[in-house]
């Protein structure tokens, strides 16, 4: 089926704590969200440990795809921490998801913490780890990259690189990761091989 409307594993006024969203199929035209807390009346609300993992679908025109988000309606805003996003094709049969990709993202300059985004075998527009808002409040977030060709315009707030390559990689033929526009490593990034490891396919 198609959904215009935004899609949230689960949307909360307070915290937004281990949701997950699985999407196989289907054409999508808006937000995509595993949790998504907005602020209630004891005070900001924040998302944490909520799961997005997508294998599947046509997002043509779709909007942003978070792992998890706190929503700025005038009443505060918290933190996201510890949230996932997977895009996961296979060798033989790639995804492309057109969106802006976030690990985790704070509309109101709140800290976006040890949140992960695994590429495989996908290709996306702008990926991010943890977008603080106004404040860049982010630390400790990871990407990880697996399988082969997989595509990006530009990266930008992660400080952990993982790379998984795959026993059928060669270097003549295939490149991991290929960047369109550019990377911010930033002063703390560190990086990670695994050297011909890892079930990529």
């Amino acid at each position: 089926g198609t959904f215009s409307g935004k899609i949230s594993g689960g949307e909360a006024r307070g915290d937004a704590i281990g949701n997950t969203v699985t999407i196989e199929d289907g054409t999508f035209k808006n937000a995509i969200y595993g949790g998504s807390a907005r602020a209630n009346g004891n005070g900001a609300g924040s998302a944490t440990g909520n799961t997005l993992t997508i294998s599947g679908g046509n997002f043509t025109g779709a909007g942003a795809i978070y792992g998890g988000a706190t929503l700025n309606d005038g009443f505060g805003v918290g933190n996201t921490t510890g949230n996932t996003v997977t895009i996961s094709g296979t060798i033989d049969n790639p995804i492309t998801v057109d969106a802006n990709v976030y690990g985790g993202k704070t509309d109101g300059g709140e800290h976006a913490t040890n949140n992960t985004v695994i590429l495989r075998n996908a290709t996306v527009k702008d990926v991010f780890g943890g977008d603080g808002g106004s404040n860049d409040n982010y630390s400790n977030n990871r990407l990880r990259v697996e399988g082969k060709n997989n595509q990006a315009v530009n990266i930008e707030s992660f400080q952990n690189y993982d790379f998984v390559i795959p026993t059928t990689f060669d270097p003549n033929t295939d490149t991991l990761l290929h960047v369109t526009g550019s990377v911010d490593f930033g002063a703390d990034a560190k990086a990670s091989i695994a050297g011909l490891a890892g079930n990529t396919s």
